[in-house]
């Protein structure tokens, strides 16, 4: 997502502020204990990738990472060799990039694209592309399967795409600073007709990628600063603090499904290795009590989130505030 320049800094502030203010999941989250310190994996360094966006671990090339750009790109995959140089590059033919935000691997060394930015929530219609991985590394055009999707409530922003790895069911998790979900396709998707997504479960706030563990037996979402690791979506999650990052939105898993992966739009960004390690399972929270009968079951929690509402519109008028003299200074 490129930030709009009189509203990147109060926005990244308040995205750094969220996990203090107790919104950032939907499911209440337990701090991972340390697996060991971030390491970086490769540092790209072709003048092409700008605004890294989305990541993918490739099957056939070891060390390879293939990654995309954010909106204003051709519509192209590049194939990342560990000493950051591009190896190949894949041009989807027949597409028209919007707003690429996303990259994943699916069943069967596929790769899928996700054309699902919109940050002004105008888009009647999104689109995921699927191609299969070349087993010989070269650049080409190559032509995929595309599929177009609707949400049920209207249009979105959203920079999560999961494709589950074994049954290649495709979700996506919208990226809202309050009411972000899961939104599940069809399980046979189909390239002549509008796919209806259905909302699933609510997300944690501004979710910037996410992928699913090699095995499927979890799946791992990330903000700007942490990600979080839940057994499947709207599930107890437990969160992992990420490396600093200019703009953090790209993750993937390592094969071997013991550390995450996480990259970042920028010139000459840097992926790093986060360690999670394969027993990092989501920590269960305590069975609720309970309610007294007639008691409503969102009694509380509509308290809970008026108040963070409200807290909410207090940091924008603050930092709000803070561009706005900054602005005027600079005059």
């Amino acid at each position: 997502m490129k930030a709009r320049d009189g509203l990147a800094a109060p926005v990244l502030a308040l995205c750094c502020l969220l996990p203090w203010l107790g919104v950032a999941s939907a499911a209440a989250p337990v701090r991972a204990e340390a697996e060991g310190s971030p390491t970086p994996v490769a540092t790209f360094g072709d003048e092409r990738i700008t605004e890294s966006s989305g990541l993918a671990v490739s099957h056939h090339h070891p060390g390879v990472l293939w990654t995309i750009n954010d909106s204003g790109d051709e519509p192209r995959l590049y194939a990342i060799g560990e000493d950051g140089t591009v190896r190949a590059v894949l041009t989807l033919g027949g597409v028209v990039a919007s707003d690429f935000e996303a990259l994943a691997g699916g069943p069967a060394d596929s790769l899928w694209v996700a054309d699902i930015g919109d940050n002004d929530a105008e888009r009647s219609t999104v689109a995921v592309h699927a191609i299969t991985e070349p087993e010989t590394l070269r650049s080409a055009v190559v032509v995929p399967q595309s599929y177009e999707l609707r949400y049920p409530d209207g249009a979105h922003d959203a920079e999560a795409l999961l494709v589950h790895p074994r049954t290649g069911r495709v979700s996506i998790v919208t990226k809202s600073l309050l009411g972000a979900a899961f939104y599940l396709a069809p399980r046979q998707l189909h390239t002549d007709g509008v796919n209806r997504l259905v909302r699933g479960p609510e997300a944690p706030a501004v979710v910037t990628d996410g992928a699913w563990a090699p095995d499927g037996s979890r799946l791992a979402l990330r903000g700007y600063g942490s990600a979080q690791v839940l057994s499947a979506p709207g599930q107890p999650a437990r969160t992992v603090d990420l490396p600093r990052q200019p703009q953090g939105e790209s993750l993937a898993w390592s094969l071997d499904g013991r550390a995450m992966l996480v990259g970042s739009e920028g010139e000459g960004s840097t992926v790093y290795r986060v360690p999670v390690g394969q027993d990092a399972q989501p920590v269960e929270t305590a069975s609720p009590q309970p309610r007294p009968p007639g008691l409503r079951d969102d009694t509380g929690v509509g308290v809970r989130r008026v108040g963070r509402v409200a807290l909410l519109v207090v940091v924008v008028l603050v930092v709000g505030g803070v561009a706005a003299a900054s602005r005027l200074l600079r005059r």
